[in-house]
């Protein structure tokens, strides 16, 4: 996996538990932007305002994005990107789980807070205090489901869960999508037309790829074992560099397009025909116009669409809940 990019520390809020993590810059942050969104979630959207002509700033739509990544990476418990969790309370000393006398039973099975997971850092025990006990041995994780970050702990130093022993475990470990390096390849500027080796092994339609900190783009058709063709012609020139790609669900990029897009319709529909404005008359040389939006007054321009995109990311939620939420139950 591809690490060498950018390495930030922050603190994030899910629920009520800060989670202490260190996210890996990856390709896709150099993919999500204002033109990914307009061409997949914004068509036919006058996306400037009446009243300057401008188009709307670049950092409105960038907001938009995060705010859509954000919510999916917290909807879903995924990571987008690479990220190393390291613990659930800003220590550092790893993600708590607390353990039951019916623990043993299940081998320790457990449903990590983050996924899809890559790697188990290191795990240890710790007591009723929340002290640390020991170290535990990471090569006796056994990973059930890494898409679902389901994981036991099986082997002769297993934790004893009993009246003065260990309470809970502690993991670190690394969850996300990988990004890797599939070889060096040739881009050149303002082409859509990527060549290099190995294409049809190695990428699918829909991948996302990339050269390293500059730009990436969606595989949109693999012409060959040589070429593929992207959805936007590069900005840059690339020149037999690394090619990075990373293979991502549909569901979960769809679902942030349309969190991003209603905030940006919600914004644009307001511009083109005021808020609040159920109608409107417009007259110029002799010639008027009346303009109906739907019969309630609280909706802007585009409020067909933004029921219809609310809908959709109903369905996707149930869908992806549906695949990426593991059972939480035990049954004996």
């Amino acid at each position: 996996m591809h690490t060498e990019l950018a390495v930030m520390a922050f603190t994030v809020y899910r629920g009520c538990a800060a989670l202490h993590e260190v996210t890996i810059m990856c390709i896709l942050d150099v993919t999500l932007t204002k033109e990914w969104l307009s061409d997949r979630f914004l068509q036919g959207v006058k996306d400037f305002d009446p009243s300057t002509g401008l188009p709307l700033a670049v950092a409105f739509y960038d907001q938009a994005i995060r705010q859509g990544r954000e919510q999916t990476e917290g909807e879903f418990d995924v990571a987008l990107c690479p990220v190393d969790i390291e613990g659930d309370d800003g220590s550092g000393t790893g993600e708590k789980h607390d353990l039951t006398e019916w623990s043993s039973t299940s081998q320790f099975l457990t449903n990590l807070n983050t996924k899809p997971l890559i790697s188990i850092t290191s795990v240890a025990e710790y007591g009723l205090a929340n002290e640390k006990l020991r170290d535990l041995t990471p090569e006796n994780v056994v990973v059930c489901s890494a898409k679902l970050g389901q994981v036991q702990y099986q082997g002769g130093d297993a934790p004893y869960v009993g009246r003065y022993r260990g309470c809970a475990l502690r993991w670190k470990y690394r969850a996300g999508f990988v990004e890797t390096v599939i070889g060096t390849a040739t881009a050149n500027k303002d082409s859509f037309k990527v060549t290099g080796t190995g294409f049809r092994a190695k990428l699918k339609v829909g991948d996302i790829i990339g050269f390293d900190g500059n730009e990436g783009r969606t595989v949109s058709r693999i012409v060959s074992d040589t070429e593929v063709q992207v959805d936007r012609a590069w900005s840059y020139q690339h020149t037999a560099a690394e090619l990075l790609m990373m293979r991502i669900p549909s569901i979960f990029l769809e679902y942030l397009g349309i969190v991003a897009s209603l905030k940006v319709l919600a914004t644009a529909g307001d511009l083109v025909i005021g808020a609040g404005i159920s109608s409107m008359s417009r007259s110029q040389d002799g010639q008027s116009q009346s303009v109906q939006t739907t019969a309630s007054p609280e909706n802007n321009a585009y409020s067909a669409r933004m029921r219809q995109l609310d809908k959709q990311l109903e369905e996707l939620w149930r869908r992806g809940v549906r695949d990426w939420r593991p059972q939480e139950m035990f049954v004996m």
